[in-house]
């Protein structure tokens, strides 16, 4: 690397490829906060409350910014989901899946216990988000249409990692287990504090492990 020399006053020269990547990680730093700030407001209001107005106010950025990063609300709403939908892949992969042959029961069940307490604590924003989102799908054809290709991504993604677990029928177990997995995150979300619910969906997390790899 080439050593680098302070100028007349006093300032380090900056390469051509540095300056590049200065205004890039800004502008990239920007789009992700404003995404954040979309799932922030679909996660109060829904999708109709995402808004320019209501997301550039969330994000602390000025409106016409909105503008120069997204093409449309659509467009908002499109790239918010499908980066959620990016960390929720990143998150699972992370599961040490592959050592659950290897697992006793009860360890299983605790991996999958704490995975679903992430989601319904520091993931709450998210899905609560994703369900307005789901909901959404259905009402624009559009939406649904844009955001298909990284909905199909994800599952394939669950049936894989089902695989690797040794199921029988990953394509099946991914659907009976996104599906069930959901229910349960909706519940502990709707009732985050009643202790009748906890236990049910504890319960129901070793009824779905046993189901899945005992039977």
């Amino acid at each position: 690397m080439a050593e680098k020399k302070k100028t007349e006053l006093g300032r380090k020269p900056t390469s051509r490829a540095g300056r590049s990547r200065g205004p890039q990680a800004r502008g990239e730093q920007t789009r992700e906060r404003i995404l954040d700030a979309v799932l922030e407001c679909a996660a109060r209001g829904g999708p109709r409350a995402v808004t320019y107005r209501a997301v550039a106010q969330e994000a602390g950025v000025a409106l016409g910014v909105m503008s120069y990063h997204f093409s449309s609300r659509r467009d908002l709403l499109t790239q918010a989901f499908r980066r959620h939908l990016q960390r929720l892949r990143s998150d699972a992969v992370e599961l040490p899946l592959e050592d659950a042959l290897r697992m006793t029961l009860d360890q299983k069940v605790a991996l999958v216990n704490g995975f679903l307490e992430d989601m319904v604590t520091d993931g709450r924003v998210s899905f609560l988000a994703e369900f307005e989102f789901t909901l959404e799908l259905a009402r624009d054809p559009e939406l649904r249409a844009s955001i298909e290709s990284d909905v199909g991504r994800t599952f394939r993604m669950a049936a894989d990692l089902l695989a690797k677990t040794g199921s029988a029928n990953p394509q099946a177990d991914a659907m009976l287990v996104s599906s069930a997995m959901m229910g349960m995150i909706l519940e502990r979300l709707a009732r985050p504090e009643d202790r009748a619910v906890k236990r049910r969906v504890k319960q129901a997390v070793r009824r779905m492990v046993e189901l899945l790899f005992d039977a």
